[in-house]
């Protein structure tokens, strides 16, 4: 009777040991796998980083080339107005060369009216 229980608890012990065993072993592969998940999520985390810098840099880029070509359009509308301040100041020239003449006609008028009514003062007329 002392064998058979002998037996028995070698047996439950030999069981325990081998599910202990299994189990240890369960967990050690369930860390292995956690680690490798956690490896692989750093990894994607760290190329996502990495695509988002390449976007900035291009978004850098497409800015760099709009800002020079706003530049370019802005010289350009500068050059425009120059031109027309030059024609408008060529204009206002112009304007202030006919109102003399204007004024000189008008002046020669005014000569002519007067000797006019002095010729017909002198006349009677």
């Amino acid at each position: 009777m002392t064998l058979c229980i002998t037996v028995c608890m070698w047996m439950i012990c030999l069981r325990t040991h081998d599910t202990l065993k299994e189990l240890f072993t369960r967990i050690h592969d369930l860390l292995e796998t956690f680690e490798r998940a956690k490896d692989l999520e750093v990894e994607t985390q760290q190329e996502q980083i990495h695509d988002l810098l390449e976007k900035i840099e291009s978004y850098k880029e497409e800015s760099r080339v709009k800002f020079a070509d706003l530049e370019v359009e802005t010289d350009s509308h500068q050059e425009q107005i120059h031109d027309l301040h030059q024609e408008l100041r060529k204009d206002t020239y112009h304007v202030i060369g006919l109102k003399n003449k204007n004024n000189t006609m008008t002046k020669q008028l005014e000569a002519l009216q007067s000797w006019v009514d002095l010729y017909r003062k002198k006349r009677g007329i």
